[in-house]
């Protein structure tokens, strides 16, 4: 949607997408959080450069999240080209960090008894209060690593098969939102980025 005030326009979004039509929220609530949103970016003024806590919202998570599976994924680390081929076993985050990825979530996108290459798959917590423990494999990269699969193979419709997780979860903490702005005082809560990038060989 659009907001406007006066000459000033801002765009504000929201959307789900669901495996059970009875877990979509009503049309009425997306279109309000939508121009919430919107609303909530008119006024906009640019800040002194300082030093501060940020708060990245929750909807970001996963954008922030990405760049560590591919970290993490068995092909990348058999190549020897990833920032974290030394970090198995390790602390990479903050403790109460904690990363799921569980294929057989009730009702989730991404569920399945198996993976690409017909392996039967189970739960992972790839990371646990912060520590990094384990690799996301398929065979040929668990071969490579002389250890087993995964069960993380994924495959399109022509050539081999890759690696992929199937419901990728960031943990809720134990603090709302609201909490953490009130700990932070003056802060930075990010609710938007124009496409973080990183460099998967040196984790810049």
């Amino acid at each position: 949607v659009i907001a406007s005030d006066g000459d000033e326009m801002e765009g504000g979004y929201d959307g789900r997408t669901t495996r059970w039509q009875a877990d979509l929220p009503t049309p009425e609530s997306i279109g309000a959080e939508a121009g919430r949103r919107g609303a909530a970016r008119l006024g906009a003024r640019k800040i002194s450069s300082t030093t501060a806590p940020v708060i990245f919202e929750n909807r970001l998570a996963m954008s922030l999240i990405g760049p560590l599976i591919g970290a993490v994924s068995g092909p990348s680390i058999a190549r020897g080209n990833s920032f974290l081929k030394d970090k198995l076993g390790q602390q990479i985050f903050s403790k109460g960090v904690n990363v799921t990825d569980d294929p057989h979530k009730v009702r989730g996108l991404g569920s399945s008894p198996f993976d690409d290459e017909g392996v039967a798959n189970r739960a992972w917590n790839i990371i646990d209060d912060g520590v990094l423990t384990t690799w996301l494999m398929n065979s040929s990269s668990a071969r490579q690593l002389g250890l087993e699969t995964t069960g993380h193979a994924s495959r399109g419709l022509a050539g081999p098969p890759g690696v992929s997780t199937t419901n990728l979860t960031l943990l809720p903490g134990t603090r709302t939102q609201a909490q953490l702005m009130a700990d932070a005082g003056t802060g930075v809560l990010i609710t938007s980025m124009f496409g973080p990038s990183l460099n998967a060989n040196t984790g810049d």
